[in-house]
């Protein structure tokens, strides 16, 4: 998957966030400043999501269907999985910029935004979960 694609779909998940390249400097607030991420730091956590990804799907690579590409057939990473892990990503961004304090008034909803994307990630991942039985 291109670049640009992968900064495009993790961003879809991350609400009020822009991209430096995008914003100038005057047009950010204060309040906004948070909000502003660059496609390195996006491709950086994509890339730590995808190990996750491999660690949890018990893989060294991720599962490949065939696309027809013209007059021929190319093996590309599925779609889904694609999804999961920009998903995944945006999750562990979330979690870094948005810090929640613990102020015990609320255990019923002890999970964030950050948290919720991880979990659902994982969930369209199980289904691909590789299991190694050995018997000795």
């Amino acid at each position: 998957m291109a670049d640009n694609t992968i900064v495009d779909k993790v961003l879809v998940h991350l609400q009020g966030y822009v991209l430096e390249s995008k914003v100038d400097k005057d047009d950010l607030t204060d309040l906004d400043y948070d909000k502003k991420i660059s496609s390195y730091e996006i491709l950086t956590f994509y890339e730590i999501a995808s190990s996750y990804a491999l660690s949890y799907l018990n893989r060294t690579e991720f599962p490949t269907r065939l696309k027809k590409v013209e007059n021929s057939e190319v093996e590309v990473i599925d779609p889904i999985v694609n999804d999961a892990v920009c998903m995944w990503t945006a999750g562990k961004i979330w979690q870094k910029y948005n810090v929640r304090v613990n102020n015990n008034e609320d255990d019923t909803n002890t999970l964030g935004y950050g948290d919720k994307l991880v979990i659902q990630a994982k969930e369209m991942l199980k289904p691909y979960k590789y299991f190694n039985m050995k018997v000795y």
